[in-house]
């Protein structure tokens, strides 16, 4: 017999209610359910038994909320300066020092102190300087979305 995602939850709520010594109540359970039933109850799970075996007083809902996922990021969301630099992370081999010294191609005007920045400013490429025996590089954003599109 399968248990519906409410009634699995009061049975955590009730394990809960127990491990604290409190009155196990509809309303207990209610309140909870409330402010917790959008998180997925493998967390809920979780979370309650950490709270069991480190909280000195009954939880609050807000002592259950699982912690939000960091965002991920794909490359459609990333910045094309961000795009850029992985690009040339991924596909040339580049000493430590050509990390750090890479410089944006920007067509436009990219502002500056005291000056407005023109509508036609865009980052067109990266210009990776050499490092003695390691190459020098030019990346153009044309370069990168080849590659995706192949």
């Amino acid at each position: 017999m399968f248990q519906s995602e409410f009634d699995q939850f009061k049975a955590l709520m009730s394990d809960l209610c127990t491990a604290f010594n409190r009155p196990y109540t509809d309303d207990v359970v209610r309140v909870f359910w409330e402010a917790l039933k959008g998180y997925p109850l493998a967390q809920m799970r979780v979370r309650m038994k950490v709270a069991a075996g480190t909280l000195k007083k009954f939880p609050t809902p807000l002592d259950l909320t699982p912690e939000p996922e960091p965002p991920r990021h794909d490359p459609g969301e990333q910045s094309i300066f961000d795009q850029l630099a992985d690009f040339a992370l991924r596909t040339k081999p580049l000493t430590p020092r050509q990390w750090r010294g890479w410089t944006f191609i920007y067509r436009g005007n990219s502002g500056g102190p005291g000056i407005k920045p023109s509508a036609d400013f865009a980052v067109t490429g990266l210009i990776i300087p050499p490092d003695g025996d390691a190459p020098g590089y030019r990346i153009m954003v044309e370069d990168m979305q080849l590659e995706y599109a192949a």
